[in-house]
């Protein structure tokens, strides 16, 4: 990689749009001005993977099957998301939430649940996943209500004809309780909530939805050669020499100008800077830059 390419440092109107990957509430409304720490959409959703809607072998293979939903809609339990001309003609959504992702190749319908879905709270049946009586089931139990647990961690474990049987947690949450009569454990799972800000300052121009807005800023943009980061609201510091290092505190993105700097690159990464904007790298210097990484 050539290392003789410097960045260049301009200002410019600029037109951002940031959104969720999921429909969810929109902070703000067009006109409002924003700062970049801005909070502008926000959606919260139930941990744990998505739950599939499966259409079955012969709707899966049959080129008429028509999907009736996108990645997006929401989806109320009982909905149609596909229809074709073989059995079962009509396939329902046993649950409520939104449509991650389709994959027409598999015949599947990925949906993420909102809070106040009535999987919310769930009971793991041990008993049937132990395959022993509910009366000494609870002997068997790892895990105590109040306690945090993660998805596929360990909730109970037994001997079993074939070695231990094992009783999993589906969702990651918070035990609730464990009904001793009936032999299951409650798990309330986390919910996960995915914030977007508007990461520029501006005035919001337009709203998307129930996904984001559009931003109108002007805004000072660094084009260079390598970049190592991901979105970060910092201070940024302009780094010519490695005397200039001693203004760079850890989370600053630093822009390295004039005459790339390997020794001063990889003393970035050391001091786990929010990004790092470079004009170029030699190869061998990508390497010790990603070992010095966090």
């Amino acid at each position: 990689m050539s290392a003789s390419i410097n960045p260049s440092l301009t200002v410019e109107k600029v037109q951002v749009t940031r959104e969720l990957r999921l429909p969810g509430e929109v902070l703000v409304a067009p006109g409002d001005s924003v700062d970049p720490d801005v909070e502008v959409a926000r959606a919260r959703l139930l941990s744990g993977s998505p739950y599939v809607v499966d259409m079955g072998p012969d709707l899966r293979k049959s080129p008429e099957t028509r999907i009736e939903v996108d990645v997006g809609d929401r989806v109320a339990p009982g909905q149609v998301v596909a229809r074709g001309p073989v059995r079962p003609y009509e396939v329902e959504s046993p649950i409520g939430g939104l449509v991650e992702y389709i994959s027409r190749s598999r015949g599947r319908v990925y949906l993420r649940e909102e809070p106040g879905s009535e999987r919310e709270e769930v009971a793991v049946n041990i008993v049937e996943a132990l395959k022993v009586w509910p009366s000494v089931a609870w002997m068997h139990v790892t895990v105590e209500e109040g306690d945090e647990v993660e998805e596929g961690q360990i909730l109970a474990a037994a001997p079993g004809m074939d070695g231990a049987n094992y009783a999993y947690a589906p969702f990651g949450g918070v035990i609730k309780y464990f009904d001793r009569s009936a032999g299951t454990i409650g798990i309330r799972r986390h919910i996960e909530e995915y914030v977007v800000k508007a990461l520029v300052p501006g005035v919001v121009e337009e709203r998307i939805g129930d996904l984001g807005v559009v931003i109108r800023g002007e805004v000072g943009v660094i084009r260079g050669v390598y970049s190592r980061g991901l979105e970060a609201i910092a201070s940024l510091r302009v780094v010519e020499s490695p005397e200039d290092m001693a203004s760079v505190s850890p989370g600053d993105v630093v822009a390295l100008l004039g005459e790339p700097a390997a020794d001063t690159a990889v003393r970035s990464a050391q001091l786990r800077v929010a990004g790092l904007i470079v004009g170029g790298l030699e190869r061998r210097d990508l390497f010790r830059l990603a070992e010095a990484a966090p």
